[in-house]
């Protein structure tokens, strides 16, 4: 009998893979980002690979590439497991964003040119006319492009890590406490557009503060 957490396995949909350990890689991935498979739950290689149609070889290299990511972890006596989210988790995705997303801003102010703050213009426009799970991807999307712009690509790696920290965190455990004030968020995404354009790098940097602290309020007091 397989263990129930092989129920969320669902290969994603609408993609080709050139590898085994790739289709176990992205399978695994995309349950625990999206919570079907929840923070502490153990994942048994054998049952992986029953479910999937693979060997086990497969499997243990797509664990320790999510391991590397740090979205699996080693448990003694137990195996591989789904990593935790700790009480704190909260405060130090926000407390990474604002820092990461602060050296982002100022370095997008000296290398933004006009169609870069024209991109982003158009962005947050179209984010303020979207809601729900649209409204997520295009608020992710926004701030991603200030790293972008930056052309820093560690920074941008890091970024990405801790957005998706920020995802699975709020699928887990903030799913159904709405969101901060979107309407007050869209008028912070427009101010720092147009910050980026006057290149005031103190405007900007306040402007990533006090969203990023907003957001943190928000969500704790839940």
């Amino acid at each position: 009998m397989l263990h129930p957490m092989t129920d969320a396995l669902v290969p994603p949909t609408g993609r080709n893979f050139q590898t085994k350990q790739a289709l176990v890689y992205h399978t695994l991935r995309e349950a625990i980002m999206q919570a079907r498979l929840v923070p502490g739950e153990r994942l048994v290689i054998d049952d992986i690979a029953k479910k999937l149609e693979v060997s086990a070889i497969p499997v243990r290299e797509a664990l320790q590439q999510l391991m590397s990511e740090r979205l699996v972890e080693h448990k003694a006596h137990i195996g591989a497991v789904v990593t935790p989210i700790t009480p704190e988790a909260t405060r130090e995705i926000f407390i990474l964003l604002e820092a990461l997303e602060t050296a982002a801003f100022r370095l997008a102010v000296e290398r933004a040119d006009p169609a870069a703050v024209a991109d982003l213009r158009r962005l947050a426009e179209r984010m303020a006319g979207s809601d729900g799970e649209r409204w997520i991807e295009h608020n992710r999307r926004f701030h991603r492009t200030f790293a972008e712009i930056a052309a820093m690509p560690r920074l941008l790696e890091a970024l990405d890590r801790t957005a998706d920290d920020w995802e699975r965190l709020r699928r887990y455990r903030f799913l159904n406490a709405g969101g901060p004030d979107r309407t007050g968020a869209d008028r912070e995404h427009l101010a720092m557009v147009e910050a980026l354009a006057a290149r005031d790098v103190a405007r900007l940097e306040q402007l990533v503060r006090d969203h990023n602290r907003s957001a943190l309020a928000f969500y704790l007091a839940r």
